[in-house]
């Protein structure tokens, strides 16, 4: 979502710095915020571009999160900023509201939020899902992807042809290793369980 100028008349929930062209989901996702007397609180501060991207693939950056208060909570918010170099999924990098102030209830605002979530995404049974993808994982396949990951960041944080390789090379070898370590383990349950 972008705003620019088409926030007119929205002032109040919509503040005028943003990234990109609005399209329809930020359209719909304006007049939520409107609707709801919520504030769209990255809108809000002055912050060089690359700390208002919350996805980048590759070339792809665009500014897809947001947090959301209530308006009569402004007083209370005091940073929002995306945080270089962590990710929370691969594309995703995490976005950060600093609050303050003693008005700040926490408890209803923790219920604010669970209640504006559930709205938006609806209730889940509370259950997590293990990861059956994994489950064959060894030491040497979560060293590789560690490395891989802390590369990817070092990337992420400066663009250059060292970095680059660095990162092609680590991604390459926890490809490797986790094919190995897949292969064995699917050859060892086979085994184990051959009449």
């Amino acid at each position: 979502m972008a705003t620019g100028n088409d926030n007119i008349g929205k002032e109040e929930y919509i503040g005028q710095h943003e990234v990109g062209v609005c399209n329809e989901a930020g359209e719909q996702f304006m007049d939520f915020a409107v609707r709801h007397s919520l504030r769209v609180v990255n809108t809000f501060f002055k912050k060089a571009e690359r700390h208002k991207l919350t996805y980048k693939n590759g070339a792809l950056e665009s500014q897809t999160d947001y947090i959301l208060c209530r308006a009569n909570e402004k007083a209370n918010i005091r940073d929002c900023k995306v945080i270089l170099g962590e990710s929370v999924t691969s594309q995703h990098r995490p976005l950060i509201c600093k609050l303050s102030g003693k008005k700040l209830e926490l408890k209803k605002l923790a219920e604010d939020l669970r209640q504006l979530g559930e709205e938006l995404l609806g209730r889940t049974l509370g259950k997590s899902k293990t990861d059956k993808g994994t489950w064959w994982w060894n030491e040497e396949v979560q060293q590789h992807i560690k490395i891989k990951k802390e590369t990817k960041k070092i990337l992420d944080q400066k663009n250059n042809v060292e970095n680059r390789e660095a990162y092609k090379i680590a991604k390459k070898a926890a490809k490797s290793s986790v094919a190995r370590a897949k292969a064995k383990a699917i050859k060892g349950y086979m085994t184990k369980w051959k009449p």
